[in-house]
């Protein structure tokens, strides 16, 4: 998994450590980020660790019901199975029970995964060493067969929320790394890397402004403004961050593209892309904007390698939308100043 967007490996770092409540900026005092060759050398350093804290507080557990014949009564007694040949024979019955284990669905992945990268070709000696030792935690658990269907059945609570770092970090090592190994071409792997990174720059955006500033921050999906009628075939239209200060509402779509602009040819000029100018202004359309209330837009991509980058502003049937690239190559602070300028641009 390499980091073709040109990134420092630190500002990643920190993304992550917005990004997730679990990942503390200090944590980077216990190595340096600039020894890290790309991503996938950092995903499983950080998973290490998050595992570790893991292992060190307690495994989660939940209920798993267990059937089982057994010589004396536990749970429920399933007295058809116990009436059977064999148990009568045996001397047995069926019992039914809940067991509160290690071994379910969250385990299971961080396993499996720690046990692929464990013996992967690409798996530094001393990454190699520092799993193997954490796999002895997991004797209690099954390996799974990883895939991409797993993800979408995980369910976080407050009480689990710890596991959400190592568990999207197994998932970016599944789909940059561990999945390559059945034929993924490049430009697959690409598409899965933009993917993980725009995942990744919406969760950072959304963290940072709740962190940094006063401002009132969430995520609120906008119902469209119809007139009666069947509405159940419109899209839901949830936002990734919205900004509220007194009567001022910013509400920001963030965008990570390889390319952030395009053209019908090469003598034309560069446009925005068309779909993401019509979602803010969906948004803003429908919004349920309250009497003295002011809403404006921000669409904001990450900025590119490109030599033009979208830099406008736009006043289009009276709403505001502003068009800004956030440069994640500069130093950290410069990247926080630009964020906190955006936003006060709308707000102050």
């Amino acid at each position: 998994m390499n980091n073709p967007t040109g990134i420092p490996i630190r500002n990643i770092f920190y993304m992550l450590s917005y990004a997730y409540r679990s990942l503390k900026i200090e944590d980077e005092s216990s190595y340096s980020t600039e020894t890290f060759k790309n991503l996938t050398e950092l995903y499983t350093e950080l998973l290490i660790i998050s595992t570790t804290k893991i292992v060190k507080r307690g495994m989660w557990k939940e209920y798993r019901e267990v059937k089982e014949d057994s010589t004396f009564i536990r749970g429920k007694i399933d007295i058809g199975e116990t009436m059977g040949v064999s148990n009568t024979l045996k001397h047995k019955i069926a019992v039914q029970y809940d067991e509160l284990t290690e071994n379910n669905l969250l385990n299971q992945i961080l396993k499996s995964a720690l046990l692929k990268l464990a013996i992967h070709g690409d798996t530094g000696t001393e990454h190699r060493k520092k799993l193997r030792n954490l796999l002895v935690f997991f004797t209690g658990v099954e390996e799974i067969t990883l895939n991409s269907e797993l993800w979408s059945h995980i369910r976080f609570t407050n009480q689990n929320m710890f596991y959400q770092l190592p568990i999207d970090l197994c998932q970016y090592l599944y789909e940059g790394l561990l999945v390559g190994e059945d034929g993924y071409s490049h430009n697959q792997q690409a598409i899965k890397d933009e993917q993980q990174l725009s995942s990744l720059f919406e969760k950072f955006v959304f963290n940072f402004y709740r962190k940094e500033t006063d401002y009132k921050v969430y995520r609120p999906q906008i119902n469209w403004d119809t007139a009666g009628g069947y509405s159940e075939g419109l899209p839901v239209m949830k936002t990734d961050v919205v900004l509220k200060k007194g009567a001022n509402t910013l509400i920001i779509d963030t965008k990570f593209y390889q390319q952030n602009m395009t053209s019908f040819n090469e003598k034309s000029s560069l446009k925005h892309l068309s779909g993401n100018m019509y979602q803010i202004f969906s948004y803003l359309e429908n919004y349920n904007e309250k009497e003295e209330e002011t809403v404006s837009g921000l669409l904001l991509y990450a900025k590119t390698n490109t030599a033009v980058q979208p830099n406008n502003s736009y006043m289009i049937k009276g709403k505001n939308i502003r068009i800004e690239t956030l440069d994640l190559s500069l130093d950290f602070h410069k990247m926080e100043e630009q964020l906190l300028e955006m936003a006060e641009r709308s707000l102050k």
